[in-house]
């Protein structure tokens, strides 16, 4: 049985959302990983309010738990109720928007983190004393911290290395970090949003200096000309990295942020392997989800020159610049042709009325090409 605190009396009626949960159906539910989850049931939701993980460490929270014959999705992750336990990993779904006072506090093996992106609410010292802490994936939009006593949500995780940022983030909540306990290993901030995230002077602690801060390309100038980043540490764009170890199959488009961290669009699905290898299956028009991964694949990269002709190693097929156009040659007919930039975005699509399909060729940059069924390509426009 796990170590639990009692709060005082004083703190438990400044958490009335908390407590009221204890006003829900009680209900226990066993998760097909095999961690079983005592719940408070309401009409439209569910909150978890305590945890049984057995022999699991690495837990994926589910976004939503059967009962009475429905799928109600998980809304809250209540007070106390993973702390002092052995979870090693924790992903917390996108549909969760609270995470109660303490809900990890004292998790000693803890080592990361992922925080969705629907959480509103986070309580004061929800991963305090988590000593092993050394990585933080943060999403939550728009999240607020309710602190009282000068605490933080991080208080006391002194390990505590890399901080993710993801895409969709539009603020960083006060008394992330409290004011007494600074993250003294923390050396990586990776920002995937594009934007200007503002925080306050002191923001990860008095004391933390000489980080390295990535930001997206286009936001370099932004956070060089803060005052308050620039204090920080060294600022540097990523403007996407592909390694060589993770693959990505049949994909059309996706937005490579930095070496671990993926958006991907899907018109169907994904499949997460593990957290180092995301496999893709299908082709794209709409986003799916944020996904972590060591290293990236694309295919293959074209380099369009306006002298050169390059082919296409796996078809007889040949892709070149022409009077201002990128030609395709080598297409069935009805086959199309579409071209995204690296945002994403559909920049010119064709279907190939002969062997050749024309689009016209964009500004110089990086751009992926997917041509009929066959895998998407990055093209180099010099």
């Amino acid at each position: 049985m796990k170590h639990k605190f009692l709060l005082a009396a004083t703190i438990m009626l400044m958490l009335p959302l908390v407590a009221g949960a204890q006003n829900g159906v009680n209900y226990t539910y066993t998760h097909t990983d095999g961690v079983q989850y005592s719940c408070s049931v309401y009409t439209d939701s569910i909150n978890i309010t305590d945890v049984t993980l057995g022999s699991v460490t690495d837990v994926v929270i589910p976004d939503s738990i059967p009962y009475g014959g429905t799928m109600r999705p998980v809304r809250e992750i209540a007070v106390q109720s993973f702390s002092y336990s052995d979870v090693v990993s924790v992903v917390i779904p996108n549909t969760v928007t609270e995470i109660g006072y303490g809900a990890f506090e004292g998790c000693g093996s803890l080592e990361t983190v992922t925080i969705g992106t629907g959480v509103r609410t986070i309580w004061e010292t929800a991963f305090a004393s988590c000593e092993s802490l050394t990585t933080l994936n943060y999403n939550a939009i728009h999240a607020s911290v309710f602190a009282f006593s000068g605490s933080g949500v991080l208080d006391d995780c002194d390990a505590l290395l890399t901080i993710n940022i993801g895409p969709e983030v539009t603020v960083l909540p006060e008394d992330l970090v409290g004011s007494v306990f600074p993250l003294v290993s923390l050396a990586n901030v990776n920002i995937a949003a594009d934007r200007l995230l503002t925080i306050a002077s002191g923001y990860f602690g008095s004391t933390v200096s000489g980080l390295a801060i990535a930001v997206p390309c286009n936001q370099l100038t932004a956070y060089q000309g803060n005052s308050v980043w620039s204090s920080l540490g060294t600022i540097t764009a990523d403007c996407g990295s592909v390694g060589t170890d993770t693959t990505i199959a049949d994909t059309t488009h996706i937005v490579v942020y930095d070496t671990v961290h993926v958006t991907v669009f899907d018109t169907v699905r994904t499949t997460i392997v593990d957290t180092n290898t995301v496999t893709i299956y299908d082709t794209v028009t709409r986003f799916i989800d944020t996904v972590y991964c060591d290293t990236l694949v694309i295919h293959d990269t074209i380099y369009l020159d306006p002298m050169g002709v390059n082919a296409l190693e796996e078809a007889p097929m040949k892709v070149y610049l022409s009077e201002g156009h990128i030609v395709v040659e080598g297409m069935a007919m009805g086959e199309s042709v579409s071209l995204y930039d690296i945002q994403g975005r559909l920049i010119g699509k064709a279907v190939a009325h002969d062997n050749k399909v024309w689009l016209d060729a964009p500004a110089k940059g990086v751009y992926l090409l997917h041509a009929g069924q066959r895998a998407a390509k990055k093209v180099v426009v010099r």
